[in-house]
């Protein structure tokens, strides 16, 4: 009887492994301008704050000084306008963060 080829399949499996974890740092990583676009109305993650918050706008300022552009966005929780490169949001609650909300509750 011929030998199954049982090394091509796990050379298969292999790479699947890697993308999960490649899937799983790109969404602890801290969103982008561009991602906040199309997050208007959803709940994102606040690191500084701790909390989920549900985005209700963003806008481009020009500065006063050197015309630099300013992105700001604000929330449902609050009318104030907050600077977004000021701020640390995720999609999903970072790894890091996970395991301390949990130790927190126990």
């Amino acid at each position: 009887m011929p030998k199954k080829k049982e090394d091509e399949t796990k050379q298969n499996k292999i790479p699947k492994k890697v993308d999960n974890n490649e899937k799983q740092e790109s969404d602890n990583k801290k969103l982008g301008w561009v991602q906040i676009l199309v997050l208007l109305g959803k709940p994102i993650w606040d690191a500084q704050k701790k909390k989920w918050r549900v985005l209700s706008g963003y806008q481009s300022v020009l500065g006063n000084q050197n015309n630099i552009i300013f992105f700001e966005v604000t929330f449902t929780d609050t009318p104030h306008w907050e600077n977004f490169i000021e701020k640390q949001l995720y999609i999903d609650i970072p790894k890091e963060n996970e395991d301390k909300t949990k130790s927190e509750k126990n």
